[in-house]
């Protein structure tokens, strides 16, 4: 091969990249590099939403209690390296704290930004160990994408889904799902907003888990094109049939 071909041929060495996923399998040993915000909007007193400044007691001394962790073994084992990300609910229902009777529902969620071009691949695994029970079906772990072109749901796992094949004949929690490896293409180039999050009901506790959470990057065109010229060029230059490969 001629040596000018190495030059085109030793920049494919080096594909385009995306922005990754900073702490995507948590081996920080905690969130770095994740938002977390809790949603309490369902909540209700009597029937009407709880103004948390306006209520003459702490309602946050304990209840409801959030507890977004990473482990290193819990009610799983890591998809990758020693660690993964774990957010707990607990939603109480019908308790009395000073005269108010509170019922509703909330939502804990990590995110993150990140730069994707066009076909950019976002892969990870979710999973939900709950100890609600059929037929409630509320409380998920779940997985969204947003940007320009609006909000995606790439996965929900469900106590549904935790319970499997005794869904129908189960009376009583806990169950837990395995981990379900979910994945998300980027159908454009931007800024993009990726959430985990745990959904919960007004009643028994929930966990989602998270783990493996990566971008695969596609080639940028330049890069193809360097390919495509170095494989015609490859070609062009190959010895005639019969021919001698030396130069005199």
């Amino acid at each position: 091969m001629r040596h000018w071909l190495w030059v085109p041929l030793s920049l494919l060495a080096f594909p385009a990249t995306a922005a990754p996923i900073l702490n995507g399998s948590f081996e920080t040993g905690d969130l770095t590099g994740w938002n977390i915000t809790v949603d309490l909007s369902f909540m209700t007193v009597g029937d009407e939403p709880v103004d948390f400044e306006e209520l003459p007691f702490d309602f946050f001394d304990g209840f409801p209690s959030f507890k977004p962790q990473v482990f290193e073994h819990h009610f799983y084992d890591p998809v990758d390296g020693g660690y993964y990300a774990e957010l707990q609910g607990t939603i109480g229902s019908s308790n009395d704290f000073e005269g108010y009777l509170t019922d509703g529902a909330g939502t804990i969620t990590l995110t993150q930004e990140v730069t994707l071009q066009a076909g950019d691949l976002i892969t990870g695994a979710t999973a939900l160990f709950t100890r609600d029970y059929p037929p409630y079906d509320t409380d998920r772990a779940f997985v969204t994408v947003s940007g320009a072109h609006g909000t995606d749901e790439i996965i929900k796992v469900s106590v549904r889904d935790a319970f499997g094949e005794t869904w129908l004949t189960a009376s009583d929690g806990p169950a837990q799902s395995a981990w379900v490896p979910w994945s998300w293409r980027a159908p454009l180039s931007g800024t993009y907003t990726l959430t985990l999050g745990n959904r919960m009901d007004d009643q028994e506790d929930s966990y989602a888990a998270f783990d493996d959470i990566r971008v695969q990057s596609v080639p940028e065109p330049s890069t193809l094109w360097l390919l495509t010229v170095a494989c015609l060029a490859a070609r062009c230059h190959r010895p005639k049939k019969g021919a001698s490969a030396s130069q005199p």
